[in-house]
């Protein structure tokens, strides 16, 4: 933004009298030197004899700014001429060098202005700024990690001294600024006192959290009101580059997954660090527990259009950081208690998912991130299988206590498959368990399912009754020939744990695998080169 500041740069000694209502002057057509007989128009910069000026000040002038000229000869009545006019200086200088030095600056800003629009480079753009203003500029994600630096008045000041030989500002520098942001928040620029050094802090918002930070330093040479509006054009240029283009996404709207995904892949593993991260970043959630939730995508035709998604996820969980990885979204949402039922807009969920075609997958929940990787490969998990298992297929909502058992088969499968190349999970059921299937296919009687509805109904034979519509002696009836037909009674917890898994295994060969447990359990182990277990994955 062009200032008066800007343009009069260079003049100060020889200014003798200000009157200005604004120093921004945007709108500014030209420096014009006045010869005494053209009319005044608003929006320019007249140069002129302070004599020159009409007593009153003309209509419609409100925007333009008189530059007079007072030489050896003005007299004492200048004030009561000057009384009607917002924008005016009076200069010991004379009319062609005051012109001359206007006009200069002017020309000087335009090519600014100019250079600026031409590129994008964030490197070019910072040392285009630093040589402008010889000040020291620096250019910070929202980790406090070095972007660009430029150097630009040769200090040595501690910060700018550290930036230049790291990529990241020490944690207790990082904290100094975040908790000087903190109390001067919604403010466009910050001028702060850190490691000895004067600075200014301008932030670039997105999604009303800071995305990167542009460190300048002050100098304390008089000199700033002139050297601010070049910050600021920079500022304004180089934000939407930061916010919205792709080649330079990864250094500020993707920091928070980069970090999330150096967790989930164990580029970091050491705990100190990652809560100094968290603690640098307001884009980070911050809670007692955390649980991820990943949103997984349908193959489609068209882009999916993230950033809203993300936005929308925001508002449905009531505490969460959201970023993108491996193809979908993750969702960290804080709570406060271990036990917590997870707090979020179920609806709002479920018609998002609908509207683009994807699924959620609630993991468990944690105390440390440092847990996030196995979290969030239990979350992944729940996605497939819930859309397997579950018996409603309009669900999209997954949470993996629901589907657990089913994600502990899979990690059998694929540790028979890998290690022993053997994938026929049916010879780790109950031997009775396959026994009753055995009798039921040949008898044509029901008494495997009454067995598993009995231990879910707790062995209380009423309940039992009840869900199966059947008279309780019928049940206790039934339990008796289950009993003696498995040699073995119900009473024992163990028994009754066995049959459990077993049943899980039976529902993942048939709903999954797509295979009848009974039959397999009557052949052959079967392979895992080229198995059931193999090309069944490649298919989800």
């Amino acid at each position: 933004m062009l200032t008066t500041d800007m343009l009069l740069h260079g003049m100060e000694s020889a200014l003798m009298y200000e009157k200005c209502a604004k120093t921004a002057c945007g709108s500014t057509k030209g420096i014009l030197l006045y010869d005494g007989s053209a009319e005044f128009a608003g929006d320019f910069f007249y140069v002129l004899d302070w004599d020159q000026l009409p007593v009153h000040a003309p209509d419609g002038c409100a925007g333009t700014y008189f530059l007079c000229c007072g030489g050896g000869s003005f007299r004492g009545d200048f004030y009561d001429r000057f009384r009607d006019y917002q924008n005016v200086f009076l200069f010991s200088e004379s009319v062609q060098r005051l012109h001359n030095h206007v006009a200069l600056r002017l020309s000087e800003y335009n090519l600014w202005r100019s250079a600026l629009r031409k590129s994008k480079d964030l490197s070019y753009l910072t040392q285009l700024v630093s040589e402008k203003t010889l000040r020291n500029v620096c250019i910070l994600n929202s980790f406090f990690q070095r972007v660009t630096f430029c150097c630009g008045s040769g200090t040595e000041s501690n910060i700018f001294r550290t930036l230049s030989l790291d990529k990241k500002l020490p944690y207790d520098t990082s904290v100094n600024i975040l908790h000087t942001e903190k109390a001067a928040v919604g403010m466009d620029r910050i001028n702060i006192e850190v490691d000895g050094s004067s600075v200014s802090v301008y932030p670039i918002r997105h999604k009303m959290k800071n995305a990167a930070r542009i460190l300048v330093e002050r100098l304390g040479d008089g000199d700033e009101r002139s050297v601010a509006p070049y910050i600021d054009d920079f500022v304004k240029t180089i934000k939407p580059i930061i916010l919205t283009d792709d080649s330079v996404k990864q250094y500020f709207t993707d920091v928070v997954s980069r970090f999330i995904s150096d967790i989930i892949e164990q580029r970091i593993t050491d705990p100190e660090v990652i809560e100094q991260e968290r603690n640098l970043s307001p884009d980070m959630v911050k809670g007692k527990f955390y649980q991820p939730v990943v949103i997984k995508f349908e193959k489609q035709d068209h882009k999916v259009p993230k950033n809203y998604i993300s936005g929308q996820l925001e508002y449905i969980f009531s505490s969460c950081s959201v970023s993108e990885y491996n193809e979908g979204l993750l969702v960290i949402a804080a709570k406060k208690k271990f036990n917590d039922e997870l707090s979020y807009d179920a609806e709002r969920l479920e018609e998002l998912l609908e509207k683009f075609n994807a699924y959620a997958g609630i993991g468990n929940s944690t105390r440390f991130l440092t847990s996030l990787r196995p979290l969030y490969i239990q979350a992944v998990a729940t996605t497939r299988l819930g859309r397997i298992f579950c018996p409603d297929k309009r669900q999209r909502i997954f949470r993996y206590v629901d589907y657990q058992m089913y994600f502990f088969i899979d990690l059998v499968m694929e540790s028979a498959v890998k290690l022993h190349n053997f994938s026929n999970v049916s010879y780790l059921c109950s031997p009775g368990v396959i026994g009753l299937l055995r009798y039921d296919k040949k008898n044509g009687t029901d008494l495997f399912n009454t067995a598993r509805i009995y231990i879910e109904c707790g062995c209380n034979s009423a309940l039992c009754a009840q869900t199966l519509s059947l008279h309780r002696n019928t049940v206790n009836y039934r339990i008796k020939i289950i009993e003696a037909l498995m040699n073995q009674s119900l009473d024992d917890v163990n028994v009754r744990m066995s049959m459990m898994i077993s049943c899980y295994i039976l529902d993942y060969e048939s709903t999954y695998l797509g295979i009848d447990a009974v039959t397999a359990a009557s052949q052959m182990p079967l392979h895992g080169k080229g198995g059931i277990f193999r090309s069944i994955v490649e298919k989800q």
